[in-house]
């Protein structure tokens, strides 16, 4: 019931006729609201370190069809998938992992692309489709935190549940620490001996515009997490590090609530650089309602003179984070153009 039928063709989904046609059983789907991008390349990179030939694709920016003609049987195939492209497949992957759950797209933010999800409800559907036709032979590898969420969806493949892993990592913050522990347990499944994980986990550097470390300059670390589109994403960002922050945050308005994003800035952030957006008099408003300093506020209409700012206000030992809670819309593209951007002005920095 998954396929339509217009007279005699039958309209289906890129994904669908990837799992139909795809040469290889030995295939690992990865989703989640966060961290799922950064989990399956690491997967990948495990694999690969263990000299299996790897194909990595999907939401990652890699078409499902680009190189199915290319697999061989004994291959491995990483796929990254969003809510989007699991919420109509009639396949699920023989290891489906599940990185994380909290409220997104429930409002359509890009006005080039009105996807969301009408309820919560109707996203975490979507998020499980994942598992939802997997066999008793097949593998769920899931968030620990997710237990009690899962409880009577009634799956017939064996769950593999992770918390943390305590393996040496480049990675900041203990969101990679379960980014890593689900990717050790993908790569137990395929039967990879620890040596290689452990080599493989210390030398990923992680995914561009991911808590990236862009520089350090004077004392100063610069870091680029312009994907964090959400109040829960920047929360993750800022607790990853214990120096003082200067946060560069604002933008677009994707329906978000700032009230515990304003709480754990209040706790962390010595300063706020704000960029203009829909979304930002909320932010700027959640942070007075509690006290945090207005003198340390200030909302910039354009990403070099903020980036300047928040080098001025910088001490030596501290952190000066692009995170913006918000997405992009209005003064950028996209995510990736505003990463670019602090990328290119932080490298100008003297």
């Amino acid at each position: 019931d998954k396929k339509v039928k217009i007279g005699q063709a039958i309209i289906t989904t890129p994904v669908n006729l990837f799992f139909i046609f795809c040469p290889t059983q030995n295939i690992i789907g990865v989703t989640g609201t966060k961290g799922k991008g950064s989990t399956a390349s690491l997967v990948a990179h495990i694999l690969q370190t263990a000299k299996k030939k790897v194909w990595l694709g999907g939401n990652i920016g890699i078409a499902f069809l680009a190189f199915i003609d290319k697999i061989k049987p004994t291959d491995w195939v990483v796929l990254e998938l969003s809510s989007f492209q699991l919420e109509d497949i009639i396949t699920s992957p023989h290891i489906a992992v599940f990185t994380n759950f909290v409220k997104e797209h429930l409002r359509p933010a890009d006005p080039n692309n009105p996807n969301h999800h009408k309820t919560l409800a109707e996203y975490w559907r979507a998020k499980l489709n994942i598992a939802h036709w997997q066999l008793k032979s097949d593998y769920l590898i899931v968030n620990t935190n997710l237990k009690k969420k899962l409880k009577n969806s009634q799956l017939a493949s064996k769950i593999i549940y992770f918390t943390k892993s305590d393996l040496p990592s480049q990675l900041p913050g203990a969101h990679n620490q379960e980014n890593v522990a689900a990717a050790v347990a993908v790569a137990k499944l395929a039967k990879i001996k620890q040596t290689d994980i452990a080599k493989a986990v210390a030398s990923f550097q992680g995914l561009i515009y991911r808590l990236q470390l862009v520089r350090g300059l004077r004392g100063v670390r610069y870091y680029n997490d312009s994907f964090a589109t959400t109040p829960e994403a920047t929360i993750t960002a800022l607790k990853s590090f214990t120096e003082p922050i200067i946060l560069l945050a604002g933008g677009a308005d994707k329906g978000s609530d700032f009230k515990q994003l304003a709480k754990i800035i209040k706790q962390r952030v010595k300063f706020v650089a704000l960029l203009a957006g829909q979304a930002t008099p909320k932010l700027k408003k959640a942070l007075l309602t509690i006290s945090y300093p207005k003198n340390q506020i200030v909302v910039f209409n354009n990403l070099p003179t903020a980036v300047k700012v928040a080098q001025e206000q910088a001490k030596i030992g501290e952190i000066v984070l692009l995170s913006t809670a918000c997405a992009s819309f209005g003064m950028f593209k996209n995510y990736k153009e505003r990463g670019q951007l602090f990328t290119a002005m932080v490298q100008k920095l003297k």
